[in-house]
């Protein structure tokens, strides 16, 4: 079961169905499920904007905080009726839902490395835009904390 409000933790009251829920600090690594990308993220969302056709969904992503924390971030698509999506059409309603975060512990640097080298693997010249894909490989597995991920991510030019 994940961990929650944790003393330490950067606690925002109501901010989720008014219950304080303990968030993680920025900046962090997010990346999808299925670790097909990665990206960092220097604002930590509590709510997410969707188009109002999309259909009821579970989006769920992994995060590595800087405090060497892990977190599960989620949210979903509540689905809309067929009358919402006719008037789709004609203009593109959006909805504001709420996105959950679950602290589930630490996490070793081997297992940021990981998710890297795994977005990497499936990049389509994204995160190699720039840059040789042995170059990124090779800084990657040379760095051995959240710092040095940091460094090579501003020398990909991602922090644009």
């Amino acid at each position: 079961m994940a961990e929650r409000n944790q003393v330490g933790m950067n606690l925002v009251d109501g901010a989720i169905g008014g219950h304080a829920t303990a968030l993680p600090v920025a900046p962090l690594f997010l990346c999808d499920a299925e670790g097909d990308w990665i990206e960092l993220e220097s604002l930590v969302a509590t709510e997410r904007t969707l188009l109002r056709n999309d259909p009821r969904k579970k989006y769920e992503f992994i995060a590595y905080a800087a405090e060497e924390t892990k977190w599960v971030m989620r949210y979903e698509s509540p689905g809309f009726s067929v009358w919402t999506r006719l008037l789709a059409v004609v203009r593109t309603p959006k909805i504001v839902v709420p996105v959950l975060w679950d602290r589930r512990g630490k996490y070793q640097v081997s297992e940021l490395r990981a998710a890297f080298l795994k977005a990497v693997e499936q990049d389509d010249d994204v995160l190699t835009q720039f840059v040789q894909r042995d170059d990124l490989v090779s800084r990657l597995s040379a760095a051995a904390n959240f710092k040095e991920f940091m460094q090579v991510w501003e020398w990909l030019g991602m922090d644009r």
